[in-house]
Parts: C-alpha cells; sequence; structure tokens
C-alpha cells in the first residue's frame, strides 16, 4: 500500500507544475443538470389501505419489536 500511496502522491507532484492560471475550476468533467422531477404536493394513499397487510397495525401505524433497549 505504501507504494501504491508514493505513486499517487508522485503523480500528484506532476500535476501541480501544470499551468493552470486560466483554467476555471470545476466541479464535474461534464455538465451535471438535475434530473429529479419537481415536487408536487398529491395526495396520499388512504391509512387504512396502506395498513392492511401489516402484521400488527394500531390504526395508525405499524407496531414493530422493540430492537434497541
Amino acid at each position: 500500500m505504501t507504494g501504491e500511496l508514493e505513486q499517487i502522491i508522485g503523480y500528484m507532484d506532476i500535476l501541480n507544475q501544470l499551468d493552470t492560471t486560466n483554467i476555471e475550476p470545476m466541479s464535474h468533467t461534464f455538465p451535471v443538470k438535475n434530473v429529479l422531477r419537481e415536487d408536487v404536493v398529491e395526495p396520499s394513499f388512504p391509512r387504512e389501505a396502506l395498513l392492511a397487510n401489516a402484521p400488527a397495525p394500531d390504526g395508525e401505524s405499524y407496531l414493530v419489536p422493540k430492537t434497541v433497549e
């Protein structure tokens, strides 16, 4: 691992010798755009339908065994 780390540091020394005075900094090598959909408020499923297959519902939520003391 030490040899690999020395090679990485050596390569960084080579990169530090490059003239980057007129190079604009960037976070990615290619354009990144947001691919998420617009956040739209929509009606949710009825609670009864979501709890229909729960092994132990209490009418409002799932009941699960306690996992942390």
